[in-house]
């Protein structure tokens, strides 16, 4: 038992996916969970699953960052200073750069990178936090960290992400705040399920599954990671990116 009691945690993307398995098992853990997201009905089917008392629901638009850091205000005078934060939303594009857009490039360094940064600002704020028992984990992907055809904007995105994790572990650490993130390979969600249609369930069956020698990566197996990283029994970890590979070194979509 990882044992968050008492202390409050906030998921961006708990809407679905790996968002929705961490806001459970942090539930589960005891932690008062803010499920954070853009759809209230979806975040409210799953703060309604959430096992104890004191959740809540908070919505943001990502094309508003001054709203999303007010948010995280809001949140800690709402339901008392932050202990842990996780940033699961995200956005995922399998797209060449000759056929990429710019409002896509943009919307995906917004939403898998910048908002993390707004939401980390409004939450690192002076009595908005637990002093030496804040937590911060940051959603990314193995993608930042190999080179795979038509990944470029959406590992340019999780490597910013990468990148930004390892400034902020020292430039909070004196504050007692800790900066980790996880990157997983491809994770059985809704988002992964897109790359599935485009390929063929049984490209995808041969391409990816078989390539994970130790099976297809879960939500639960990434939420485990990050509660293990919520808790006090990481306390001593921190600028740390925590790799689930399930035994496969990257992928390639096209």
């Amino acid at each position: 038992m990882a044992d968050l009691e008492g202390r409050v945690v906030a998921v961006t993307g708990a809407s679905s996916g790996i968002g929705r398995a961490i806001a459970i098992q942090s539930a589960s853990e005891g932690a008062r969970v803010a499920c954070c997201g853009r759809n209230a009905e979806k975040l409210e089917a799953v703060r309604s699953e959430l096992p104890g008392d004191g959740h809540a629901v908070y919505i943001f638009d990502s094309e508003d960052l001054p709203g999303v850091e007010s948010m995280a205000a809001a949140i800690a005078k709402g339901m008392g200073p932050l202990g842990g934060f996780v940033h699961s939303a995200g956005v995922s594009v399998t797209q060449l750069l000759r056929d990429t857009s710019y409002d896509v490039m943009e919307d995906l360094l917004r939403i898998n990178f910048t908002v993390f940064l707004a939401f980390a600002r409004g939450a690192c704020r002076r009595g908005r936090y637990v002093q030496s028992a804040m937590s911060v984990v940051g959603i990314s992907s193995m993608a930042a960290l190999s080179a795979d055809s038509g990944m470029s904007i959406y590992a340019a995105s999780k490597a910013a992400l990468n990148a930004s994790i390892k400034s902020l572990a020292k430039e909070y650490a004196s504050r007692g705040v800790r900066f980790n993130g996880i990157c997983p390979n491809p994770v059985n969600t809704p988002m992964t399920d897109k790359a599935r249609f485009l390929m063929g369930d049984s490209a995808f069956a041969e391409f990816i599954e078989k390539s994970m020698p130790l099976g297809l990566i879960e939500p639960e197996d990434v939420a485990d990671s990050a509660i293990f990283l919520l808790s006090d029994k990481s306390r001593r970890i921190t600028g740390s990116l925590l790799e689930i590979t399930s035994g496969a070194s990257s992928f390639s979509y096209v």
